[in-house]
């Protein structure tokens, strides 16, 4: 029979939690000192909080005649749906779209047209050159 190994001492894991959740409370702690109670905001009473809301300078038109505002407004939307209907339609009107279509297909065939003669000038430049060098036909040879 062999002898039993003692264990190494290691602190238990239990106790290491305990250790760092003392530490991290001890530093959450030293935060709340007497000079930063002047960074807490102040308490509003509930009458305060319940009243209803003051109006800004800037809307002294629309509490004393809010018919006329609501008037005014409506007007804005309309004439907004107005500029927004206007420009619904086509941007370019029909005579100008003809134009620019023919303008447009008249240089495409252009463009296709010089497509085939650089295509041509090159086929005829290749017979010429092949003609040339002999490789077009070679004389027979005698032995």
């Amino acid at each position: 029979m062999q002898p039993r190994r003692r264990p190494q001492h290691r602190p238990s894991l239990p106790l290491s939690v305990c250790v760092l959740a003392a530490a991290g409370a001890a530093l959450s702690l030293t935060g709340c000192t007497a000079a930063d109670d002047a960074a807490y905001p102040r308490l509003v009473p509930m009458e305060q909080l319940l009243a209803p809301p003051a109006m800004p300078a800037h809307a002294a038109e629309a509490v004393a005649d809010p018919a006329a505002v609501e008037a005014e407004m409506r007007a804005r939307a309309a004439a907004a749906e107005a500029r927004a209907r206007a420009v619904e339609g086509p941007v370019i009107d029909a005579a100008t779209l003809r134009r620019m279509r023919a303008a447009q297909a008249a240089a495409q065939a252009a463009a296709e047209a010089a497509a085939e003669a650089a295509r041509n000038a090159a086929a005829q430049t290749g017979a010429q050159t092949g003609a040339q060098t002999g490789t077009a036909s070679s004389p027979p040879t005698t032995q």
